[in-house]
Order: structure tokens, then C-alpha cells, then sequence
């Protein structure tokens, strides 16, 4: 019966676990079982947090838009209401940045 050596496919396979584990603290970084774990527990948070932060920016988005616009005796609801029945298209990011860069912005609404 002839020998057949796997040590090539499985050094590949944790070495690019380990590789991917390099700005790990601990043994997460040099061993390949804590290591795994780590990165599995790293993507879940990787997925998670992508989702929250683009929950958190169209919160603060909100809240300027919301506290220019209480300084013009406005209100964000209303603020809204008026940009949809003049079918403006533009979204809570872009009128943010307008009213960051451009506070004249909202006299042409």
C-alpha cells in the first residue's frame, strides 16, 4: 500500500486561518483551534456591526437635520413632509451634509 502524506493540505488550510488571525492578542494569533474560533466570532461581528453602523449614521443624520431645523422654528416631520410634496428627492444624508456645508440651503425650500 502505498503512503499517502496530507500534511500539505491541512498546513494550508490553517495557515490561512492563522494568517487571517494576525492582529489577534493572545494564543488566538499562533494557535490554529483559538484561532478559528476567534475569526468565526470576529466575521459575526463584522456582519453585525456593518448593519449598525448604518443604523447609527441615519441617526445622527436625523438629529442634525432635526437641530437645524429647530433653530428655524421647524420641525423634522414637517421638514420631510414638505421635501416629498415638492418631490425633491433628496435623502436625510445629502440634506445633512447641505445644511453642514451650505446652512443657506434650507431658504430655497
Amino acid at each position: 500500500m502505498i503512503r499517502i502524506k496530507r500534511g500539505k493540505n491541512a498546513k494550508t488550510k490553517r495557515k490561512k486561518i492563522l494568517n487571517q488571525t494576525k492582529s489577534f492578542q493572545g494564543s488566538s494569533n499562533k494557535l490554529y483551534s483559538s484561532g478559528r474560533q476567534t475569526l468565526l466570532k470576529a466575521n459575526v461581528y463584522n456582519y453585525t456591526h456593518r448593519k449598525l453602523r448604518k443604523r447609527l449614521n441615519r441617526q445622527l443624520w436625523i438629529i442634525r437635520l432635526n437641530a437645524f431645523l429647530n433653530k428655524s422654528n421647524l420641525n423634522y416631520n414637517f421638514f420631510i413632509y414638505k421635501l416629498k410634496f415638492k418631490n425633491i428627492q433628496l435623502n436625510r444624508k445629502i440634506c445633512s451634509q447641505l445644511i453642514l456645508f451650505d446652512p443657506l440651503f434650507l431658504n430655497n425650500i
